[in-house]
């Protein structure tokens, strides 16, 4: 459910940036294109049996293969600019995950447990997450990766809980910690730093996401559109199979 709303929410994003007259005629293509498949779901089981008659359900599932024609003609207009769109929503996922405390909490406390767990950091006296002064000891290699590599997990985990069809378009994943991470706490050390912040791991999947964006530019709409067409088409299997059987099934109990 998730997704889809995740859809609908880019799709609209689309929508705003047409012109008035291509936004009224979307919106008139999409109402006429539902009508006709709403109609043809409704007449559909003619084919089978012209003496059937419709029920209740009948015209339900009617009703539900007409909204989501009309749907289908929104989002696939409105991925148009699903470029632009995805970009902002990725600037804004990450401005937001840096201003949420919530998350940077339980980060932060994760990657201190993570660390704790190798046993190679010195963590006496050093207060446990929540408490002030707390923080995680660094001063080995292994350590600084493993923080590293916790806040980069958790912010995909993030990205995959909060957009999913965006995360699956560009498909960030989490299982090995990429080299930018290694690059990332290198030059962060080198500068004489002695912790590692949630915030970094937000910054570094922030832009992996906007590198896939770019090298994927060319074909994200259309593989965008593809899968929507062939959901569509899925989805509306199951009104139009459900009227057929229902229609078939009469016509076994009149003969």
């Amino acid at each position: 459910m998730s997704t889809i709303i995740d859809i609908l929410k880019i799709a609209l994003s689309g929508l705003q940036k047409l012109s008035v007259k291509d936004f009224y005629f979307t919106i008139i293509g999409a109402l006429i294109f539902s009508a006709f498949i709403g109609l043809s779901c409704h007449f559909f089981y003619k084919l089978w049996n012209k003496s059937y008659r419709t029920t209740l359900l009948h015209k339900a599932l009617t009703v539900f293969s007409s909204i989501l024609s009309f749907l289908f003609i929104i989002c696939f207009v409105g991925f148009t600019f699903l470029e632009e769109v995805a970009m902002s929503n990725i600037l804004i996922w990450r401005e937001s995950l840096h201003t949420d405390k919530e998350y940077t909490d339980n980060s932060f406390a994760k990657a201190y447990q993570n660390v704790k767990e190798l046993g190679i950091e010195n963590f006496n006296n050093i207060p446990e997450p929540g408490q002030s002064g707390s923080h995680i000891p660094v001063s080995k290699s292994e350590s600084q990766l493993e923080a590293g590599k916790t806040y980069y997990e958790e912010a995909v985990k993030n990205v995959k809980k909060s957009h999913r069809f965006l995360n699956a378009i560009l498909s960030v994943k989490s299982e090995n910690t990429p080299e930018s991470i290694r690059k990332d706490m290198q030059r962060y050390f080198s500068g004489g730093n002695s912790s590692y912040s949630p915030d970094n791991g937000i910054e570094i999947v922030a832009n992996n996401l906007k590198v896939s964006l770019f090298e994927q530019a060319p074909k994200v709409v259309k593989i965008s559109r593809i899968i929507l067409v062939l959901s569509f088409i899925l989805v509306q299997m199951i009104p139009f199979g459900l009227i057929s059987y229902s229609a078939y099934k009469d016509l076994k109990i009149q003969s």
